[in-house]
């Protein structure tokens, strides 16, 4: 419920800044538009077994690096996953695919995880956007 209405604002923030510019008589400007949100969902995070292995965008696995598997974004996708509990965000890479097992959305690296969640939670609300 909370993305309903953060999207509806970020729709009338673009609707009235668009209106005040546009009607100016200057140059055109384009209102920044709030981060575009792909999917909200869990986050979970995976490395034991992958550590120095190919991943399926054909980079080497690195728990340490700030990356992510997903099945729906594609590989090089630089996002955002925001913890929806806390608010701590992390920027990540898209670097393999995962998230097999439905509501997870998106496995953070073991690096990526610790930054918005911590391990004995296990799995983290998150929404992730660009």
């Amino acid at each position: 419920m909370h993305l309903i209405f953060r999207a509806a604002g970020a729709v009338l923030l673009a609707c009235v800044l668009g209106g005040a510019i546009h009607g100016s008589g200057g140059a055109d400007a384009t209102p920044v538009a709030e981060a575009a949100l792909y999917q909200s969902g869990v986050a979970t995070w995976y490395g034991p077994g992958f550590e120095g292995r190919t991943t399926a965008c054909g980079q080497i696995y690195r728990s340490s690096d700030y990356t992510a598997a997903s099945n729906t974004l594609p590989c090089g996708s630089v996002v955002t996953v925001t913890n929806l509990d806390s608010g701590a965000a992390v920027t990540v890479t898209i670097t393999d695919r995962g998230a097999f097992q439905p509501p997870i959305i998106v496995d953070l690296s073991l690096a990526a995880f610790n930054t918005i969640g911590y391990m004995d939670h296990g799995v983290i609300p998150v929404s992730v956007t660009q």
